[in-house]
This record gives C-alpha cells, structure tokens and sequence, in this order.
C-alpha cells in the first residue's frame, strides 16, 4: 500500500482526512481546534484518498523493528 503525507493529498483528500480526523479528536474528548485538528492531520499517514492510515511516529516504530 503507497501512503502519503498530508501536503501530497489533493483538496478533496486532505478535507477528507481533515473531517475524519477532527471527528476522531472529539470522539476522543478532545477539543478540536482548528490548530490541534492540523497538528494531527499533518502528524499521520492516509491512502491516496483521505483515508487515515496510522500516524508517523507508529510507522517509524514498524519500519525500525
């Protein structure tokens, strides 16, 4: 599976992940602020439709094993 970062997604990806990931922030209990909600976006890794995948730091652990 090719994975992309949050800047190589196209408009309608990235609101996509956006939504998604807000949704997950709040149903976390979290505040999603417009500033936290970009920190997580930015901090992940989607499919090339929008779609999460895992975050950064969990996909660097795999890859280091």
């Amino acid at each position: 599976m090719e994975m992309y970062e949050f800047d190589q997604l196209s408009d309608e990806a990235q609101a996509r992940a956006v939504a998604t990931v807000r949704h997950a922030l709040y149903a976390e209990g979290f505040d999603p602020t417009e500033e936290l909600t970009m920190q997580a976006a930015r901090d992940a890794y989607y499919t090339e439709s929008g779609m999460y995948v895992c975050t950064k730091a969990v996909w660097d652990k795999q890859k280091s094993r």
